[in-house]
């Protein structure tokens, strides 16, 4: 029985236009992560909020701004393939990648700074 080998992968960490952070997992040997996201600048959304909801008397979690978010486009308008794979600018500025993780542009709650 033979035991895989570990590999270590290196990780790349660069910003998107909107200052979220994406980060490329890669085998060692992999070629640089240079690539600038060129995508338009878009206000980065608003948090969601607690409310209390009178008719349940019950605290409930609004986010409304999740309304116009990304859902099921069309295959040439994948927001998640690589640059240059679609009809659309990519989430993603490489032109490939292994793997990759990046913060959410719509998420539910998110951390406010004060000031």
């Amino acid at each position: 029985m033979t035991t895989p080998s570990r590999t270590t992968s290196r990780m790349t960490t660069r910003h998107l236009a909107d200052g979220r952070e994406i980060i490329y997992v890669d085998d060692p040997g992999t070629p640089e992560r240079t690539a600038e996201d060129q995508r338009p600048v878009e206000p980065r959304v608003q948090s969601g909020e607690i409310r209390h909801d009178a008719l349940v008397d019950d605290w409930v979690a609004v986010a409304a701004h999740r309304q116009h978010r990304t859902f099921m486009p069309p295959k040439d308008e994948c927001p998640l393939c690589p640059a240059g794979h679609g009809s659309v600018p990519s989430e993603i500025p490489e032109s490939d990648y292994q793997v990759v993780v990046f913060e959410n542009r719509f998420p539910s709650y998110a951390v406010t700074s004060l000031g």
